[in-house]
């Protein structure tokens, strides 16, 4: 999980508009027969900006929405069916994966009863830290282990290993990289192929980290906490193969970044 910077309310989304899909929400829950608000044409303009806001992520588990069956669908972080009149309130919405908008997820919790983190409101960094042996996240104050609880993002079969497999190869290809280095830093200097290879390869992880790509705060955790990584970034900026580009991606990584636990 990453924080996330809430663009503008989509312009669709007036206050008349926005009174007008309330009443026809709350309408047809008296009637017994609730509407989907989002079946009118704002969903389109809101859709947008929600992905927008996160990089087409899930704001919750960091899965890429859209893509393998994975639709996007918008969390109302206040639950619609206890709090109606937020039901269409730009603030109360966040993009989430099925599953984590599912009952299995977090579902129709009520976070004003028991807190969760609103990663457009609080960063995760500040509440998050992570395991190294097991790959979990766990929480570091009461909000941390509470989202964490109800998210459930140390599933066994929906994040662990989907982490731990992406986790090892990130570890595997960092030790490729600092084994080919130690055997022709040389090369560095005198061989442009090579220098721009390692340059590719670096860069590679490095792009893990961002916003953009998936699962970025546990790549960036990984990344920025091993110790063959921070001996590539050295041997890099001692030979002036370190550009401005993998220094700004090293830098963002830092935003994102959970504290670690070794040996747990």
């Amino acid at each position: 999980m990453i924080y996330l910077n809430r663009p503008v309310s989509p312009y669709r989304l007036t206050k008349k508009r926005k009174r007008e899909l309330i009443k026809i929400f709350i309408k047809s829950r008296q009637e017994g027969k609730e509407k989907s608000v989002w079946k009118y044409a704002d969903f389109k303009d809101l859709k947008k900006s929600l992905n927008q806001m996160s990089h087409e992520k899930c704001a919750y588990c960091e899965d890429k929405l859209d893509s393998g069956g994975n639709m996007m669908e918008p969390d109302h972080f206040y639950p619609k069916e206890r709090y109606p009149t937020a039901v269409v309130s730009w603030k109360n919405l966040l993009p989430s994966c099925k599953k984590c908008n599912s009952r299995s997820g977090k579902g129709n919790h009520d976070v004003k009863e028991n807190p969760i983190l609103d990663p457009s409101k609080l960063r995760p960094n500040q509440h998050f830290q992570y395991a190294n042996q097991t790959y979990e996240i766990k929480g570091i104050n009461e909000l941390g282990i509470q989202t964490v609880k109800v998210l459930k993002l140390n599933d066994a079969e929906r994040m662990l290993r989907k982490r731990k497999r992406n986790v090892d190869e990130m570890r595997q290809t960092v030790q490729d990289i600092q084994e080919e280095l130690r055997a022709r830093v040389s090369e560095l200097v005198t061989n442009p192929g090579f220098r721009e290879k390692i340059q590719r390869q670096t860069n590679g992880l490095l792009l893990k980290t961002t916003s953009v790509s998936a699962f970025s705060a546990v790549y960036a955790t990984v990344l920025l906490h091993d110790q063959p990584f921070q001996e590539i970034r050295e041997t890099l900026q001692q030979h002036g193969a370190w550009t401005t580009s993998m220094e700004s991606k090293f830098e963002e990584a830092h935003q994102a970044c959970f504290s670690i636990i070794i040996g747990i």
